[in-house]
Parts: C-alpha cells; sequence; structure tokens
C-alpha cells in the first residue's frame, strides 16, 4: 500500500498504553466496505500506516474494528455508520469499545432522531463491553419536546451490556431537565455496569437527573467501582444516591475533590448535613466495599485559593470510624501547597485554615480503631512551595504530629 494520502491510508487515533482507535470520519465508510470485503475474502492482515509516527504496522480486521471513536455524532454520520453495521455483520462481532466524543459543545448536538439512530446502532452490537460518552450535548426543543433528552438517554443506554461506563461533559440546557419522568421509565431494561466514572463537575439539576435515571437503569448488584474525578457537589450526592440504592456490592470508591471551591462544602440552606458528611453514610451502606482513594487539597498560605483541610480529615475521619467490615485498603492524597504570603491576596477565615486538630481527628480514628485488617492504610502528603512567616505554626505544629503517624508506618512525606 503506497505510502500516499490517497484512499488507501487508514488513520488511526493513539490511545492509552500504545493502543488504536478507529476513527471514523478518518475512514470513509466506502473503504471501510471495501476493506472488510477483502479481508474476508483474503484472511491476511490489513497494512496500515499510524497517522502519527507514519509507520507501517500490520493490523488484523479484530484489532482494527475493537474500538471505535465517533468523533461530533452527527446525524450523518450516525446514518452511515448504521447502514455500514448492518451490511457488515463480521464487525458487529468485532466492536467492544464505542467511544462518542461531542467536541464542539452545542454546536453539535444529539438530538431525539440522532438518539434514535443511536438506539439502532446499538442493537447491532451484540458484544460491546465500554462506552465512553463525552461531552454530550442535548438539543432543547420547543414544548411539548422540550422536556425528556436525558432519561430518553439513559433508556438507550439500558440496552448495553457494558462493564464500563463513564460520563465526561454531561450537560443539558436548563428547559431539557424533565420535570416528571413519567411511566416510560417503567418500561426500560436494565443496564449492567461494573464500572462508573464521573469525570467532570455536573450542575445540581443533571447530579439529580443522573441519580435518578441510573438509579432505575441500573441492575442492583451490578456496580462494583465508582470513580468521581474534579468531583463537587452534585456529583458526589448523585455517587452517593447511586451507592446507596445499588451499591450493594459496590467494591472500590475514588474521589478526586482537589478541584473543589471551598464554599461548596457548606452546607445547602436547609440541610442538617454537609454532603461530605452524607457521602461517609452511603459508603457505611457499601458493606463489600474494599478500596477507598481520595485525592484533596490543602492551601495553607495566604493566597486567594481556598483551603480546604478540615472537611478533608472530617470526611476521612468518618470513613475510619465507621470501619466498613471489608475493607482491606485506604490510600489517601494529600496535597498540601506552602505558598509564600501575598499582600494582594486576602488572609483566608480561620474556619479555611487547616488546625492541627483536624489531623488530630484522623489520628485518634486510627488509634481508636482496630485496623490491623488493612493491609494497606497509606497517607501521603504532597509538599510544595516554601516555609514562611505565614505558615510556619502550622508546620510546627503538623511536624510533632506527622512523625507519630510516619513511625507507625501510616504516613510517606513528598
Amino acid at each position: 500500500m503506497p505510502q500516499s494520502s490517497g484512499p488507501e491510508v487508514v488513520t488511526f487515533e493513539p490511545l492509552h498504553q500504545g493502543r488504536v482507535a478507529t476513527l471514523l470520519e478518518d475512514l470513509p465508510i466506502e473503504l471501510i466496505m471495501q476493506i472488510v470485503g477483502e479481508l474476508e475474502d483474503d484472511p491476511p492482515a490489513l497494512k496500515a500506516c499510524a497517522s502519527l509516527r507514519k509507520s507501517w504496522r500490520t493490523i488484523c480486521l479484530p484489532y482494527l474494528f475493537k474500538r471505535i471513536e465517533m468523533k461530533r455524532p452527527t446525524e450523518r454520520k450516525l446514518l452511515a455508520f448504521l447502514i455500514f453495521l448492518e451490511g457488515a455483520p463480521k464487525v458487529r462481532c468485532l466492536i467492544k469499545s464505542l467511544l462518542l466524543n461531542t467536541q464542539t459543545g452545542p454546536d453539535t448536538l444529539l438530538a431525539l432522531h440522532s438518539i434514535d439512530l443511536f438506539t439502532r446502532i446499538v442493537a447491532c452490537l451484540p458484544n460491546i463491553e465500554r462506552l465512553a460518552i463525552r461531552r454530550i450535548w442535548f438539543k432543547q426543543f420547543e414544548p411539548p419536546r422540550a422536556h425528556g433528552e436525558l432519561p430518553l438517554l439513559f433508556n438507550v443506554l439500558s440496552l448495553f451490556k457494558v462493564k464500563k461506563l463513564c460520563l465526561m461533559g454531561l450537560s443539558v440546557p436548563p428547559r431539557a431537565i424533565p420535570r416528571d419522568i413519567g411511566p416510560r421509565s417503567r418500561r426500560r431494561g436494565t443496564l449492567f455496569v461494573e464500572n462508573l466514572e464521573i469525570r467532570t463537575p455536573l450542575s445540581s439539576e443533571v447530579g439529580k437527573v443522573v441519580a435518578q435515571e441510573l438509579g432505575r437503569s441500573l441492575q442492583a448488584e451490578s456496580i462494583r467501582w465508582v470513580n468521581i474525578m474534579k468531583a463537587n457537589r452534585a456529583s458526589v450526592l448523585a455517587a452517593g444516591a447511586l451507592i446507596s440504592t445499588v451499591g450493594q456490592n459496590l467494591e472500590a470508591f475514588s474521589l478526586d475533590v482537589s478541584t473543589v471551591q471551598y464554599d461548596e462544602f457548606d452546607m445547602e440552606p436547609g440541610a442538617d448535613k454537609t454532603w461530605l458528611v452524607d457521602l461517609v453514610e452511603c459508603l457505611g451502606l457499601a458493606r463489600c466495599i474494599k478500596l477507598m482513594l481520595f485525592t484533596f487539597y490543602i492551601t495553607i498560605d495566604f493566597s486567594a485559593r481556598p483551603c480546604l483541610g478540615p472537611r478533608h480529615c472530617q470526611l476521612l475521619a468518618g470513613i475510619l470510624a465507621s470501619r466498613p467490615p471489608a475493607l482491606r485498603a485506604i490510600a489517601v492524597v494529600l496535597k498540601v501547597s506552602l505558598g509564600n504570603k501575598s499582600t494582594s491576596s486576602p488572609k483566608p477565615s480561620p474556619s479555611q485554615l487547616v488546625d492541627v486538630t483536624d489531623l488530630l481527628a484522623v489520628e485518634k480514628a486510627v488509634l481508636d480503631n482496630d485496623f490491623k485488617h488493612l493491609r494497606v492504610f497509606s497517607v501521603r502528603v504532597d509538599l510544595k512551595g516554601r516555609v514562611t512567616n505565614g505558615n510556619l505554626g502550622w508546620v510546627e505544629e503538623v511536624g510533632r504530629l506527622l512523625p507519630r503517624l510516619k513511625k507507625s508506618g501510616l504516613l510517606t512525606i513528598e
């Protein structure tokens, strides 16, 4: 096959660990049909040119169509892909991973007719294992079609037999939030998902709908692992609601609140507890949980960046005190910034500053409970910046506490 930019060249998108995914927009449907026809008639593998390294490599048919990525899934692309799948039964059985990636925001929207095409595509993929949805937007319709797109999407997802579901940048216009889902949700299938990832912050409205719809769709004992990245109040509450309803067999939980603004840790109006306390209670219901991973951010300076230490310590101490019976490992990353004093930034209030008593609460939870059953209890403190007059007192106080934890093997400082 010549190394020119003609129709014979097949391009690929590199993924993690050297894997490749077929980009549909780089591969015309006519060419795919021709390639499939040739490979079905002639078993030898296909020679393809990688888009970045420009090096020749041999790729067999199952490897070529194992992972499919569709950027900007317009109606035209969905229809063309459906036509291709209907004419290529061998390829339908090979596809195990499908990524829908809408990168251009609300200019490229999934409308109801597009979701209908998506449903038909799903019906053609009997061996799908992983579905990733990134930056999906939903078109806003005039009444009576102004609501319901999000529940309809989860109804479509129930057709998948996926093991991993990633929600990244899920967003809907305000009027697209359904007020009443109605009897339609009772007719949906059961969504079996082992790994659930929420990789971006959610608005409060979207978070409630995500929890409600997934709670109705997910098989009660299917979910094994929940990962919340760039967490905010809405995404944590959504995950907590899912854990309390369908997390009976949850085995691993990962939470990254290093990007949360400080005011988000406060109680909502009319609430009797913070959402972190609510999360602790939800995790306490997960009797099968074995692994917890937390990533926190703490600022010890006079900069405008929020100081998040106390809430983190309360969360960790509460989880340790609850002592989930199956827990075998806890890993905590405390990203501590020792910044310089800045006269242009306001001084944080005392409630924002990390108090050594908060860390003592963590130590007390460790000492008051028997954690010999834990194989790993690791608290890694990542210190950045330098000690100044503004944070010297805190560093000295913590310096008296940290050696005790370090001596016990529970703490590493980097």
